[in-house]
């Protein structure tokens, strides 16, 4: 399984837990994305019209998305509308790593996770977007208190600290 696959896969698996929760949503819209970069990026690199500076920046991993929708749009790779909607996963890439939260909404990121599927050649897994449960668990705080060597509600060995934070 090439890593393109494994990072769609892993995309369609964050996002099936998703359900209105934006720090999952992120995650998924930015495998998703990963995964169209490292397509593109592998379709462009056999592009014989890609000119040697073109060429110097993708083996150097150094071209930037404006440059790459262009070059995927002159390669047949994406449509102009599928080129607007990469830019815009990539201002969401940005703004995500910069610590904010997710704006894209549910919708949003399963149309994108299509997209991507179809570019990328894994119809089948259209499907299994499709088939995400309407709303995941939410992650709720727990809180456990050392109990002698052994923990609460939990099977945690002895530990230093008087209390543990975990999401379950």
């Amino acid at each position: 399984m090439s890593e393109i696959d494994q990072r769609l896969d892993r995309g369609v698996e964050i996002f099936r837990r998703a359900g209105d929760d934006s720090a999952l949503l992120g995650a998924a819209l930015l495998t998703f994305h990963g995964a169209l970069e490292q397509h593109i990026d592998a379709e462009l690199h056999g592009w014989p019209e890609l000119s040697a500076e073109e060429r110097r920046l993708l083996e150097a991993g150094r071209l930037g998305w404006p440059t790459r929708a262009k070059l995927a749009q002159q390669a047949g790779l994406l449509n102009p509308e599928q080129a607007r909607q990469a830019l815009e996963a990539t201002r969401a890439r940005i703004a995500i790593a910069r610590g904010d939260v997710c704006a894209w909404p549910a919708d949003a990121v399963e149309s994108y996770g299509h997209m991507v599927a179809r570019r990328c050649g894994r119809m089948e897994l259209i499907r299994w977007i499709d088939q995400r449960p309407e709303r995941a668990k939410k992650p709720s705080l727990v809180r456990f208190r050392r109990c002698g060597s052994r923990m609460r509600a939990g099977a945690f060995q002895s530990c230093a600290w008087r209390s543990h934070w975990y999401f379950s």
